[in-house]
């Protein structure tokens, strides 16, 4: 589609009076179609126009932000207080299917997200320590998987979900950026290297994993400052700095795996794996499984990088008995240990959410929740005197010294033989 605005002149006249109306019209065509547009009228000259696959949005000093289909139909007005429309431009506004964000020009650290239907502000805002200069959206489908990349003043590039901000650093000294036009795969330019990350989800997940799911190509040919324009399927089209276009691609198979995966067709997906035969197509299948919690496709992604200890690791998960102790064996892979504690003790899993802690060496965390639902306090103590012993120090803290009987607990071999050798390791360090 593409939007166009002319003035339309109209006479008005009444008994006493005549006077002359200017008054803008919008033009919505269809490139495929240019005999009949769709005509909307607008209330004020525009000064911006951003476009998006179902939106587009219309920038004037009287009405601020007005987003419109492309029936010309206004679908919300997005305001907040302290909004400068004069000083908004294209790297200041990105539109997705549901979320339309904008930088706050009075204070140019914060993203501001809305509902594109309602308008409604979004909870959290994207908050940052340096100033933001440019940001984009991406353009996937799944609204869960929103999230907005944006570069700051040293040239640092970012990501973050857009209703849960968690804010990333992924690259440094980048020059531009795009989101594919389609999928969840972001592409830059950075210190003369043309970088591809075909799931940056995987920052989230694993950032081993994510480090092989990306391609690097040198760059150099693009000179100084070159700028990318559109990334359609496997091709990136950029201008450099003297005006010649350029195009470079990506692997081209990424774009088919990101369709399998959006359709959860695992078979298909590993068959187009097992097809390409390369590594990073099977590191991003690995990190969209996790993802997705299908564990047999992620052994096998797993395997055909070489990652044992991984494969070993999931190999756990899954016999594991009930899916709460799975989620929260999940999320303790992702590193998010809160929230795997949360799991654990939502479900009432009080022995495996102290167990968790014992095996990250939180003792009072531990020992806190052992006293607060008054059941294995003995094991936490019977831990904590064994770890003591095969590290050779006496216990200190006085939490630890309560006369509870826990002399006679055996603790499992495996147990003592892990206390000992981490012990023993962290000795020598």
């Amino acid at each position: 589609f593409f939007f166009s605005s002319r003035r339309r002149h109209t006479r008005q006249r009444s008994v006493s009076w005549a006077r002359r109306c200017v008054q803008e019209t919008g033009y919505i065509y269809n490139v495929l179609n240019w005999d009949a547009p769709i005509i909307f009228d607008v209330k004020e000259i525009v000064n911006l126009i951003i476009q998006g696959s179902k939106y587009f949005c219309l920038v004037d000093r009287a009405n601020g932000l007005m987003i419109y289909n492309y029936a010309g139909t206004l679908m919300s007005n997005p305001k907040y207080s302290g909004l400068r429309v004069e000083f908004l431009n294209k790297r200041y506004i990105s539109l997705s299917t549901d979320v339309i964000s904008i930088l706050d020009t009075s204070n140019p650290k914060i993203i501001r997200s809305f509902d594109i239907i309602s308008g409604k502000p979004a909870v959290i805002h994207v908050e940052h320590g340096i100033e933001i200069t440019e940001l984009i959206l991406n353009q996937t489908e799944n609204p869960s998987e929103r999230k907005i990349a944006f570069v700051d003043a040293n040239k640092d590039l970012f990501i973050s979900p857009v209703h849960k901000p968690e804010i990333i650093k992924i690259c440094a000294m980048a020059d531009t950026f795009l989101w594919n036009e389609k999928n969840d795969i972001l592409a830059c330019v950075a210190d003369g290297r043309l970088i591809s990350w075909l799931f940056p989800n995987g920052a989230y997940i694993d950032k081993d994993l994510m480090e092989q799911a990306k391609i690097v190509k040198d760059a150099h040919d693009l000179g100084k400052f070159p700028q990318m324009i559109c990334f359609t399927n496997s091709l990136i089209q950029l201008r450099r700095f003297d005006g010649a276009l350029a195009t470079m691609t990506v692997l081209s198979h990424a774009n088919l795996l990101h369709d399998l995966y959006e359709k959860t067709s695992w078979e298909k997906a590993i068959t187009l794996c097992r097809f390409v035969k390369e590594p990073t197509l099977w590191a991003c299948l690995a990190i969209m499984s996790i993802s997705s919690r299908e564990l047999n496709t992620t052994e096998i992604a797993l395997a055909a990088i070489d990652e044992a200890d991984k494969v070993q690791y999931f190999n756990y998960v899954k016999e594991l008995p009930s899916d709460a102790s799975r989620n929260a064996a999940l999320a303790m892979y992702c590193k998010k240990n809160t929230e795997a504690e949360s799991i654990l003790l939502t479900a009432k899993l009080y022995y495996r959410a102290i167990k968790m802690n014992i095996k990250l060496f939180k003792w009072e965390r531990a020992l806190e929740i052992a006293t607060h639902h008054k059941t294995h306090v003995d094991t936490v103590l019977a831990y904590r005197q064994k770890y003591l012993q095969a590290q050779g120090k006496k216990e200190a803290s006085p939490k630890y010294l309560a006369p509870v009987s826990y002399t006679h607990l055996t603790l499992p071999t495996s147990d003592l033989v892990q206390i000992s050798v981490v012990a023993v390791s962290l000795k020598k360090t």
